[in-house]
């Protein structure tokens, strides 16, 4: 079987500019941009994304564009054009005042999900209940809430990615919430969240490429069908992992572990649909 372009629905893609940096210059690359540079580095990487996706869920790492006065609506219809049913995700700091008013002007742009990022924001466990309290908020205007969930580094015992999802999950069950990277080499553990709580997603970036032909993936196949293939969305985590690459490893991974044609098709884009056509009914 050959992915093509039209079964894709990406859920994580970035848009730093400059590709060349390391994944530390990447990110803080798209941390800093504002809406005219956002707009910018989506031109410089709307050719490939137009030729590789149908639609996908493009990731904003600038925490201040919820706070700001920017018309960040402006970028997002500019997106819509090309990929009418794509999705926006932003990363949300939850430390300020004001979330609220922050929210609702996400919502009015058009954003559809939050995001944190124990890592990137240096999430220890005394800021978990003020995360949970603005994915709360998140969840009352009907956003989606996504959790990074890639494990590694030095800093990995301080930010407990799943352990502040778990906390999340306890309080947020009315919108999806999306495990990020099926929570790497902690994969069991964040199965047993997604069995728990049918609002649970496994989304599959970067962890099936980087794990590729290790016991986790063959894991992952038993975890994905276990929680059921309704729940998982493909994802690439575009420009930590190419385009190509990531629909490269998908193939192999599918065929590998012998997933149906429905199957295959409801992981690469209906599942991502469906969730939010979900949403857009509310």
């Amino acid at each position: 079987m050959t992915l093509i372009k039209h079964m894709i629905f990406d859920f994580n893609i970035h848009l730093p500019c400059n590709l060349t940096q390391d994944t530390q210059g990447k990110l803080s690359d798209e941390a800093q941009l504002d809406v005219a540079a956002l707009g910018q580095c989506y031109a410089t990487h709307r050719p490939l994304l137009q030729q590789q996706v149908s639609s996908g869920n493009f990731m904003l790492f600038n925490q201040d564009l919820p706070f700001g006065a920017e018309p960040l609506d402006i970028w997002v219809r500019q997106v819509q054009q090309d990929f009418p049913a794509a999705a926006f995700t932003q990363l949300l700091d939850f430390r300020r005042s004001a979330i609220e008013p922050a929210l609702d002007r996400l919502r009015a742009a058009g954003v559809q999900g939050v995001k944190f990022h124990s890592y990137v924001q240096k999430i220890a466990d005394t800021d978990i209940p003020m995360a949970v309290q603005a994915a709360r908020a998140a969840a009352e205007r009907g956003l989606f809430i996504c959790i990074d969930a890639s494990y590694g580094t030095t800093w990995m015992y301080e930010h407990d990615n799943l352990k502040l999802a778990a906390a999340v999950i306890r309080e947020v069950d009315n919108v999806p919430v999306i495990i990020l990277h099926s929570g790497g080499a902690r994969r069991w553990e964040a199965m047993l969240l997604a069995l728990e709580s049918p609002n649970v997603y496994l989304e599959t970036s970067f962890t099936l490429p980087y794990y590729e032909g290790s016991s986790i993936e063959t894991d992952l196949a038993f975890i994905y069908r276990k929680i059921g293939i309704a729940r998982v969305l493909y994802a690439s985590d575009f420009p930590y992992v190419g385009l190509d690459d990531a629909r490269a490893c998908m193939q192999r991974f599918l065929q590998r572990h012998e997933f149906s044609a429905d199957e295959q098709a409801s992981m690469l884009g209906q599942n991502a649909q469906r969730m939010m056509a979900s949403l857009s009914a509310r």
